[in-house]
Formats: structure tokens, sequence, C-alpha cells
């Protein structure tokens, strides 16, 4: 259980964005950029895939992922 591993801790949420450009998008709140991964390498750069992660540490509640 989840709850047992992280009481009274933080943890750090990671959120992908997929996107198609190979800018961060500045649309992220809180944005808490961290890296930014290329998913499809393509010789066109129309075609290819990015993802970009964004990480933000939490204090720990019990059910916050539900």
């Amino acid at each position: 259980m989840l709850d047992e591993l992280f009481a009274d801790g933080d943890i750090y949420v990671i959120t992908p964005v997929w996107a198609t450009e190979a800018e961060v998008p500045s649309s992220q709140p809180d944005s808490g950029y961290w890296q930014t991964l290329l998913v499809k390498d393509d010789p066109d750069p129309e075609f290819r895939t990015y993802c970009y992660l964004f990480a933000a540490r939490r204090p720990w509640r019990y059910g916050c992922f539900d």
C-alpha cells in the first residue's frame, strides 16, 4: 500500500506531455520542466514526436492518485 511507503513524506509527480514541436510547451501551470525525450526520430521534422517531462514535489496524502 502506497500510504505505508510515503506516509508523512513528499513524493515527486512526473507528468508527460507529448507534442510534435521541438519547444517546451509554455501552457504547463507550475511548470517544473525536467527534460525532453525524442520519442520518434524521423528525418522529416514534421513527423518527430517529443515527450516533455515535468516534475513536481508534493506532500503525500492518502488518495491523491485516485
